[in-house]
């Protein structure tokens, strides 16, 4: 990892083992909040993996736009998808009912308009 100030950090559920060394996050402030737990990130993996992401779902949804008939009149314009980071700074898609009830990011696409 960078500077200790380049650090992204993001609480996560994932499985994870007591570190004896590590303070300030006591027993009962770890019942207090169930089973979150801070990770220190690397901005540049978040960054790696949100671009490779994006990336992907621009190609999924050039090709399902291409696939619908010109006759039909309908594009698809927008596209809104959940996200959450893991502990290990992979950026994973939320579906289905899990959306709402996990906490994540929003990412909202619009196709862009013609100047």
């Amino acid at each position: 990892m960078t500077d200790e100030q380049d650090v992204l950090i993001i609480l996560t559920d994932e499985e994870f083992e007591v570190d004896p060394e590590e303070r300030g996050w006591s027993e009962p402030i770890r019942n207090a909040v169930g089973r979150l737990r801070p990770v220190k990130l690397d901005p540049a993996i978040v960054e790696a993996q949100m671009a490779k992401f994006v990336r992907m779902v621009g190609r999924v949804f050039q090709q399902a736009n291409a696939e619908v008939p010109p006759e039909s009149g309908l594009s698809l314009e927008e596209v809104e998808l959940a996200v959450k980071i893991t502990g290990k700074g992979q950026v994973q898609l939320i579906a289905g009912g899990e959306a709402g009830a996990e906490a994540g990011i929003t990412l909202k696409f619009k196709t862009k308009k013609a100047p």
